[in-house]
């Protein structure tokens, strides 16, 4: 029975975040960690239930416990002749302020040039982790029931997405839903938008040995397809350049995986030729302000491309003034004015490029374990949906690749780690992806499920 109510209550805190500017303000945020803590307490408690979850791959954990290590190193006070050594950068920052105090200089400093941030950043982390580590637990202990983990990320993008339709109908120039940016409202709806699509599918597919009038299940798949569409509308209607790019990479996703891999010769390339066509239809069918938009035309007060390049070369600059241990997370803000030459009297607050700031504000030492754990989670969707497994499975597998693929290539122009909302979602999809692959234990895929189809 408790695992059966996980679900609703992850729809009620990951909805609340995102109902709340998508984790972004506070104290709203700080209740939404609390909510977090209180599940995982909840999920971990002794009970009655066939033991834990096994462990990652040894690789995997280590490099997911060495990210919040490095963060965590990056608020150790160390004296001043310390990081004259393994961080010049940070000791100019601290030497300049000799002038204003004259034992600044001699004082000792954490490598972060903002600690109060990256200990803000540092809860983040340890949240995301959390989350995917509960998606994690519960797709082990519900491994007939799986489907039902995805219907948070489904319920809250629907509802979101309808929010956003209503007000570009009323009259706003972009849907946005609850959130501040609407780049951001478009990276959870092509999230959650797959998971819709495929969870319809194992619904709608009849199934050897199962009566051909079962209404009640196709009725529901029929709702899920009516959900996936709304997000869709919602994400057109957010005028979101990338947003559409991302949506269409989905769909590109999910066709490859759901079709073209059972699909053999001549006939695999038909299948990847045609939903392309298709896609490319849908893409000619999108709102004529997001039409222009696409081509060019760029809003008040947007980031164009020329400027997003500056952007990342400046970023270039910072990466190399902190190569080893980075300025510390989330201070890309206060780090990065030093370097600036693009719009020198604004206030640069993200490079729009997760992979460069997080190398920036980490350095050599968090980025490696952050880049290792996102790639090995990233491909293990890939690896289930290509491997035997049976059909439902499958199906979630190619959801989440195409979820976490999208969200993969919208961090590419955006800062959607930096949004915690999404990074929740993020984190519960690839925590769910990643208990299709537990081993050697009953009903894992190197035992009795990979001979099942």
């Amino acid at each position: 029975m408790r695992k059966s109510l996980f679900p609703a209550l992850i729809t009620l805190t990951v909805g609340y975040t995102c109902f709340e500017n998508g984790g972004v303000t506070s104290p709203e945020w700080g209740y939404s960690m609390l909510a977090l803590c209180a599940l995982s307490l909840a999920l971990w408690l002794p009970g009655p239930f066939n033991g834990f979850a096994p462990l990652p791959h040894p690789a995997l954990l280590t490099a997911l416990i060495l990210v919040p290590v490095a963060v965590a190193t990056q608020l150790i006070p160390l004296p001043y002749a310390w990081l004259q050594t393994i961080d010049p950068a940070r000791a100019e920052l601290l030497r300049g302020l000799h002038g204003l105090d004259p034992a600044a200089a001699a004082a000792w400093a954490p490598l972060s040039v903002a600690p109060a941030i990256t200990f803000a950043h540092l809860e983040r982390v340890l949240s995301y982790l959390l989350m995917f580590f509960m998606a994690r637990e519960l797709s082990w202990r519900m491994r007939s029931r799986r489907w039902w983990l995805a219907v948070p990320v489904i319920v809250v993008g629907t509802l979101e997405a309808a929010l956003g339709i209503a007000q570009y109908f009323a009259g706003a120039g972009r849907a946005r839903g609850t959130w501040v940016n609407p780049n951001h409202f478009a990276a959870l709806l092509h999230m959650a938008f797959p998971l819709a699509v495929m969870l319809a599918a194992t619904l709608i597919r009849r199934r050897p040995g199962e009566p051909r009038d079962s209404v009640p299940r196709v009725a529901i798949g029929c709702v899920l397809l009516a959900a996936a569409a709304t997000m869709l509308i919602g994400a057109f209607d957010s005028l979101s350049r990338m947003g559409l790019a991302t949506v269409l990479t989905s769909g590109i996703v999910m066709a490859g995986l759901g079709f073209t891999s059972r699909l053999r010769g001549s006939a695999r390339v038909l299948g990847a030729v045609v939903p392309v066509a298709i896609l490319l239809f849908v893409m000619a069918a999108a709102p004529g302000p997001l039409v222009d938009r696409f081509y060019g035309a760029n809003g008040e007060g947007e980031v164009t491309s020329d400027v997003r390049l500056q952007f990342w070369k400046e970023t270039g600059n910072l990466m190399a003034a902190y190569p080893v241990f980075g300025c510390g997370l989330g201070t890309y803000a206060s780090a990065i004015q030093k370097f600036r030459n693009s719009a020198p009297l604004g206030l640069l607050e993200f490079a729009h490029n997760d992979y460069l700031q997080t190398a920036a504000e980490l350095g050599a030492v968090g980025w490696a374990p952050w880049l290792v754990s996102g790639v090995w989670l990233l491909v293990t969707p890939w690896r289930a949906a290509f491997a035997s497994l049976r059909s439902k499975n499958r199906l979630l597998a190619v959801a989440c690749a195409a979820s976490l693929s999208a969200i993969a290539l919208d961090s590419t122009v955006d800062f959607d780690f930096y949004v915690p909302a999404n990074m929740l979602v993020a984190a519960w999809i690839a925590g769910i992806a990643s208990g299709l692959w537990f081993k050697g234990a009953e009903g894992t895929l190197s035992g009795q499920e990979a001979r099942l189809r």
